[in-house]
């Protein structure tokens, strides 16, 4: 795939390194390098042209699109994923990105994210490097199916500004976040180690202790609780395997977020980055607008139920065909579509994490639709939902909510 860029440096084209063996410094004066996102859609669950990324066999846990990195673009060692031309007249660069695509793969996309810091002169103390972080994009492959736009980043910006997810790496532009938060991923908390949590403990917030001992029935508010559980626990000495499991797909996650303590029960996020712990309560969040004012976020017409049968079902929880007896198993389950995953099917998915109550629920399963069900069990065309919630139905979201 060939891609042409380039990065601005107050109103001007930036010069980027020479390409050489070993790049130490991508653009002078500056630390560290923005990446490419490579998404993609393949055929999954019968379903041949999916209107969902999924990145299926990209290598990355948890089903995250393929990564190259602007350094590794300029490196010219055996190995490098592709090469850098340019500048042209106009300061734009063009990289060849070599076999990255699997073959076959629809609806992709490549997404310009992260950013540079500011190497700042040697001082006493010393003066840390300064983020410079800039709105990620993103463009679909010439040719391609264009993945839907539901959501308005602008919509998103009335009340976040210049929204910077994952410490600034992913800036504004909604259409990237959706590469990422794809069906397939879910939350990680459940593959933390017993020294990961143990380690991080000492910076939960009282609010995380809060949260993960009304979750768990572990006491993390009076001290420590890693060793005890694990000498209590002999079998089964984890205590990370206690933490939530949710979804992360997009359209789940941030209705779920939003609506916050108004759910029946409250999304639940455990997250675990390299030992780095996340958690999420959504009982601590209250949504700021009018809940049911769908325009709050979406486009105009991004919220009508589509009734092309191409959406992918949503995993709730990844369940490693060993079963989640270990972090390490639980952290496995996360890379592989598990035939015992827990799936919720798609329009379902997006009705539930807000409509979590045992009525609404009730009411979708009733009507063809599957909440936690095994992959193996999973049958999303069931879904009857457009006949009462199609565009221009009855019970249209446009109408019911607004």
């Amino acid at each position: 795939v060939a891609i042409k860029f380039r990065i601005m440096k107050n109103g001007t084209a930036a010069v980027l390194a020479t390409p050489a063996a070993t790049i130490t410094q991508t653009l002078t004066g500056f630390s560290g390098s923005p990446s490419f996102l490579l998404a993609y859609a393949q055929t999954q669950e019968g379903i041949t042209a999916p209107s969902d990324y999924n990145n299926l066999g990209s290598g990355s846990t948890n089903f995250q699109p393929i990564t190259v990195a602007l350094s590794a673009l300029l490196s010219t060692a055996p190995g490098a994923p592709g090469i850098i031309s340019g500048p042209d007249s106009s300061g734009y660069y063009t990289t060849t990105i070599i076999n990255k695509f699997p073959a076959g793969a629809k609806l992709r996309s490549v997404s310009l994210q992260g950013y540079f810091s500011q190497v700042m002169p040697v001082t006493t103390p010393a003066t840390a490097d300064v983020p410079r972080h800039a709105v990620s994009v993103v463009k679909a492959i010439t040719g391609d199916v264009v993945r839907r736009t539901a959501i308005d980043s602008a919509k998103c910006a009335s009340c976040h500004e210049w929204f910077e997810g994952h410490g600034g790496n992913r800036v504004y532009q909604v259409q990237v976040c959706v590469t990422c938060h794809v069906p397939g991923l879910t939350t990680s908390g459940k593959g933390g180690s017993n020294t990961q949590i143990s380690n991080y403990y000492p910076s939960f917030t009282a609010n995380d202790k809060d949260s993960l001992t009304r979750w768990t029935g572990v006491d993390f508010l009076t001290s420590n609780p890693v060793a005890a559980y694990a000498a209590s626990h002999a079998s089964s000495p984890d205590i990370a395997l206690t933490f939530p499991q949710t979804t992360n797909n997009f359209k789940d996650m941030i209705h779920g977020i939003h609506a916050g303590k108004d759910r029946a029960t409250p999304i639940r996020i455990a997250r675990n980055r390299g030992g780095t712990q996340t958690i999420v309560d959504g009982s601590r969040i209250g949504f700021p607008g009018i809940l049911n004012n769908c325009q709050s976020c979406h486009t105009y017409n991004g919220y009508n139920l589509p009734a092309t049968g191409t959406l992918l079902a949503t995993r709730e929880e990844a369940v490693n065909a060993l079963g989640n007896t270990t972090a390490a198993l639980a952290n496995s389950a996360l890379a592989l579509a598990n035939a015992d995953d827990l799936m919720t099917s798609p329009f379902t998915a997006a009705c539930v994490s807000c409509h979590d109550g045992a009525p609404a629920q009730a009411h979708m399963k009733l009507n063809g639709g599957q909440i936690k069900v095994t992959r193996t069990n999973l049958v999303s065309a069931g879904e009857s939902c457009v006949v009462c919630h199609g565009s221009g139905a009855d019970f249209d979201p446009v109408k019911t909510h607004k």
